[in-house]
C-alpha cells in the first residue's frame, strides 16, 4: 500500500513539475496539488511519509514546485514541516532559501495572500 501512495504522490509531483514549466503561475497546476492534498488527507496513517517527502521538496524546490508544499500546510497546518522549515532558516547561509522558508511560513499565518491564486482556497 505504502509503495502505491508513494508512486501516486510522485506521479502528482512530477506532473506538477511539467505543467509549472509551461505555465504563468501556481494556478495552473492547482489540479495536481489538490490531488496531492486528497492523497494525504486520505491516507492519515501514511503522515509521516508525507512529511518525508515534503521536507524533500522544501530542501529541493528546484526539482518540484515550492508550492505543493504551501498548498498542503495551509490546509493540514502541519508542526513538523513549520519546524523543519524554521530550521532550515536557522542553519542556512543562502539568503534566497531563508527568504523562501519565510514565504513558505506565510501558509500557517491566519491570512495567507497567495490563497487568492487558487480556486480551493477562496
Amino acid at each position: 500500500m505504502s509503495n502505491n501512495i508513494s508512486t501516486e504522490f510522485w506521479k502528482l509531483c512530477d506532473a506538477a513539475h511539467e505543467k509549472e514549466k509551461v505555465s504563468n503561475g501556481p494556478d495552473e497546476f492547482e489540479t495536481e496539488m489538490l490531488g496531492i492534498l486528497n492523497l494525504i488527507k486520505s491516507n492519515p496513517l501514511s503522515k509521516t511519509l508525507f512529511i518525508e517527502y515534503l521536507t524533500k521538496i522544501l530542501k529541493n524546490n528546484k526539482k518540484w514546485p515550492q508550492e505543493i508544499v504551501e498548498y498542503s500546510m495551509r490546509e493540514l497546518q502541519w508542526i513538523e514541516l513549520k519546524k523543519i522549515a524554521v530550521r532550515i532558516i536557522e542553519e542556512n547561509t543562502d539568503y534566497r532559501v531563508k527568504r523562501w522558508m519565510e514565504i513558505f511560513l506565510e501558509v500557517y499565518e491566519k491570512e495567507w495572500e497567495d490563497s487568492e491564486l487558487y480556486e480551493y482556497y477562496k
